[in-house]
């Protein structure tokens, strides 16, 4: 998005120029006619439409975050820099399924990314770890539990969870990293009208404990 802007500003530039070659006409020169004068007013238009055209983009169409903390093991690493489609849901529904981004209802400053795992209207409930959607139990293969302790109910919403139905307009989140995740167990629904996009494909990844590229990391998406 940064080139587009470039190559408008010298298209307009070039196309002027053939235009007053075309026409022909004598011309005496001024004092603002230098050529550093046209170079200020290149850079400071070409400054104004990047600025805009990255505005739009991280606004409306995609936006980078970086992964600080594990709680969606395995399936993004700390380090993992994202792209996130902020555009997808104004034409699609959330599904199961999904990894969002979103703002912390009592910090709205702060964004959040985890995986939906029940939709409005649905009834989730965990036992013992696992987890029930409407009665059935789920296979969700990408989570992990690294704590063989199970917390009884009532003591922590971690192990042991409702049931409780969904409202309407709300999803219900959780980390990949069952056992060490802050989600909706915790803090309740996620409205949707809230929801900023979903996890598109990670472009970049550091291992900072070994100082190196995840090369092979590069490229992965959520399908």
């Amino acid at each position: 998005m940064v080139v587009t802007p470039i190559i408008i500003i010298t298209f307009l530039f070039t196309d002027c120029y053939k235009i007053a070659n075309e026409y022909n006409i004598s011309y005496v020169l001024k004092s603002y006619n230098k050529w550093w004068a046209y170079l200020s007013l290149y850079i400071f238009f070409g400054i104004i439409l990047t600025s805009l055209a990255q505005n739009y983009t991280r606004n409306n169409l995609i936006q980078a975050f970086k992964i600080p903390a594990g709680s969606m093991l395995p399936t993004l690493e700390i380090g993992d820099h994202l792209l996130v489609d902020k555009s997808i849901y104004k034409k699609n529904r959330i599904q199961r399924g999904d990894i969002i981004v979103f703002p912390m209802p009592d910090k709205p400053e702060l964004d959040y990314i985890k995986r939906v795992i029940a939709l409005p209207g649905d009834t989730i409930e965990i036992v013992n770890k696992v987890v029930f959607i409407n009665g059935k139990q789920q296979d969700h293969a990408y989570s992990i539990h690294r704590d063989t302790r199970v917390l009884e109910k009532g003591t922590s919403p971690r192990d042991n969870f409702g049931p409780i139905k969904i409202p309407a307009g709300n999803v219900f989140v959780m980390g990949d990293n069952r056992d060490n995740s802050f989600d909706s167990r915790f803090y309740g629904f996620i409205p949707i009208k809230t929801v900023k996009g979903k996890f598109a494909q990670i472009y970049w990844s550091w291992d900072r404990k070994s100082s190196s590229v995840r090369w092979y990391r590069i490229g992965k998406s959520s399908k």
